[in-house]
């Protein structure tokens, strides 16, 4: 019995740490005391966003780990309908840091929609602007039409290629159509997913452990 009692510690214990180490990495991140979500219309004039465009997204591109950015994020081609704010740019960016970053904002887009995006130069291209722990891009909406009257929207222009185009992403003519928010808003869960089943691995074993001992 003696035996017994020390492996279900054992057990006992491990399931603990594992349990700790999962609500870990579900909770690594908070927003601020006091925090209150803003409008999109507030989050344009952040002067963090030093260009803000309306946009078609053509295609998404594979992930690529960026340090600045927080680790993994992927980049999408925009097809610039109008600008908003900031400075002209041209009719076709790639813009990067979509997907889930450190500070729990989630930034998402899908082929073929609209959206308001934030944006900022970073080197040869652009990455988005998440102002106020807020998505840095939004889904255009009937609605959202305002700020065209409000900011004006001025056509893009064309300007030389090596000012907009990334040297460290290949195009393809392949459309990419996967839903990216899958892949990127799910890696805390898999995380945790993984923890459970070797928790459920390693009780079963013990249970084994015990019942051998207890026939013993």
């Amino acid at each position: 019995m003696a035996a017994l009692h020390r492996q279900l510690g054992l057990l006992y214990s491990i399931f603990l740490q594992l349990l700790l180490l999962a609500l870990e990495q579900t909770s690594g991140c908070s927003l601020p005391p006091g925090w209150q979500g803003k409008d999109i219309k507030d989050r344009i004039r952040a002067a963090t966003a030093e260009i803000v465009v309306k946009g078609n997204v053509l295609k998404k591109y594979p992930t690529e780990n960026i340090p600045e950015m927080g680790g993994d994020v992927y980049p999408a081609r925009i097809e610039v309908l109008c600008v908003l704010k900031g400075p002209l740019v041209n009719e076709r960016i790639t813009v990067t840091g979509f997907g889930e970053t450190p500070d729990c904002v989630t930034t998402n887009v899908n082929v073929g929609n609209t959206y308001v995006i934030l944006l900022q130069p970073f080197e040869d291209r652009y990455r988005i602007v998440e102002v106020n722990h807020q998505p840095g891009a939004v889904k255009y909406l009937q609605r959202h039409a305002s700020l065209e009257r409000s900011y004006g929207c001025q056509d893009p222009i064309t300007l030389p290629p090596t000012t907009i185009m990334p040297t460290t992403i290949p195009i393809t003519t392949e459309e990419t159509t996967m839903d990216m928010s899958t892949e990127s808003g799910g890696c805390k869960s898999c995380s945790v997913y993984s923890v459970v089943f070797v928790t459920l691995i390693l009780v079963q074993m013990m249970v084994k452990l015990c019942a051998t001992d207890v026939v013993v």
